[in-house]
């Protein structure tokens, strides 16, 4: 790992330099959902920061993955300048809720959030399930 650090370390340097950024941006997200529309159908939230080692082994499968399944403007080897561009997993949100009916609110909320362009998505949604045959519901 330590020839990885070596390797990357101007990209370490600006993760960082930005890393109180990313902390507070995922706090905001975590009071989201703390909010008065959604606190009635949340049970828990949690969240984490990306710890360096990951962001190293995730760059290094990005940078060797198959050039002919990456869209042309994400190509290219990942560097300090591309870094927020090409990784866009830094910070992690994840809600918890205990009836499947809730989903539908939080989803909705989520949205109206990124139509007001106060969120913005860089990849859809993911919802997971324990239960099988939630997964249908889920999907649409």
């Amino acid at each position: 790992m330590q020839d990885l650090r070596e390797k990357h370390k101007e990209i370490i340097q600006v993760y960082d330099e930005n890393w109180d950024r990313l902390d507070h941006f995922c706090k905001t997200v975590v009071n989201f959902f703390g909010s008065r529309s959604l606190g009635k159908v949340v049970h828990s939230v949690r969240h984490r920061l990306k710890d360096i080692d990951h962001i190293l082994e995730k760059i290094e499968r990005k940078n060797k993955a198959d050039y002919q399944k990456i869209p042309e403007e994400r190509r290219g080897e990942i560097n300090k300048d591309n870094f927020f561009e090409r990784v866009t997993d830094l910070a992690g949100v994840r809600v918890l809720h205990l009836h499947l009916d809730q989903f539908k609110t939080i989803h909705d909320e989520i949205m109206k959030n990124v139509d007001d362009e106060e969120f913005v998505l860089f990849e859809p949604p993911k919802a997971y399930t324990w239960d099988p045959d939630s997964k249908n519901f889920l999907i649409h």
